[in-house]
């Protein structure tokens, strides 16, 4: 039953690989954060960001979207300074 419904027509498809989805929590509320894609700006130029779910669907949050090349970059540049520094790996050896 849950194949059948994987493939569903007309199922929703992320149009962005959001790597922090599920692992990353709203500061404000402790909720989840989740990938969001919209067009902003006067241009309308496409915005990817991570929202709080809590904002987003119960309308109980106040904290603000965050840019999602920035959040997942900062992400990688801590894991490469935490894990893979050479204190890091003596860390852990």
């Amino acid at each position: 039953m849950m194949d059948r419904r994987k493939r569903a027509p007309g199922a929703a498809k992320a149009k962005e690989v959001y790597l922090l989805t599920g692992l990353v929590q709203c500061g404000a509320c402790g909720g989840p954060m989740i990938g969001n894609r919209r067009r902003a700006g006067r241009n309308k130029d496409i915005y990817a960001a991570y929202e709080c779910n809590n904002r987003k669907r119960l309308k109980a949050c106040r904290a603000k979207s965050i840019n999602k090349e920035y959040l997942e970059q900062y992400v990688l540049n801590e894991l490469i300074r935490l894990i893979f520094s050479d204190e890091g790996i003596r860390y852990t050896g």
